[in-house]
């Protein structure tokens, strides 16, 4: 058994992580504006760990469906599938997207989490891009 991730189970972990984030933010944000005059409202949303959660979440929902798509493909190719190298890409595709929101949540602030989990993201992508292109 391996410790890194197959394109299948990273593409449900991806859609996992992006279900568990939008439900944060309608439990966490969204639910504490009912009520809330424009005023208020704009004020709660003006609060810095909203504006960083709200970042962070609209960053995840950008990434989310490129990866799951990616991912998919690449579960569909049954060298890709298979391809250890291509579990290491992925792996680090979800776990750069769950370090990325997470960590910019749970801290309040987006570094160090950001730089680490967008580098995860980029890199995982980058040879999963790389190895796409050699089944074309």
């Amino acid at each position: 058994m391996s410790f890194f991730l197959t394109p299948g189970t990273a593409a449900f972990a991806t859609l996992a992580n992006t279900l568990a984030a939008k439900i944060f933010m309608s439990a966490a944000v969204r639910s504490k504006q009912t009520g809330m005059n424009k005023e208020t409202g704009k004020k709660f949303l003006g609060e810095p760990w909203v504006k960083n959660a709200c970042a962070a979440q609209l960053n995840e929902a950008e990434y989310s469906p490129l990866f799951f798509s990616v991912l998919m493909y690449a579960k569909m190719d049954s060298n890709l599938n298979s391809s250890s190298s291509v579990g290491v890409a992925s792996t680090l595709c979800v776990a750069g997207s769950v370090l990325y929101f997470w960590g910019r949540v749970f801290t309040g602030k987006p570094l160090p989490f950001s730089l680490i989990g967008g580098s995860m993201r980029y890199a995982g992508l980058l040879y999963l891009t790389y190895a796409i292109y050699g089944t074309l």
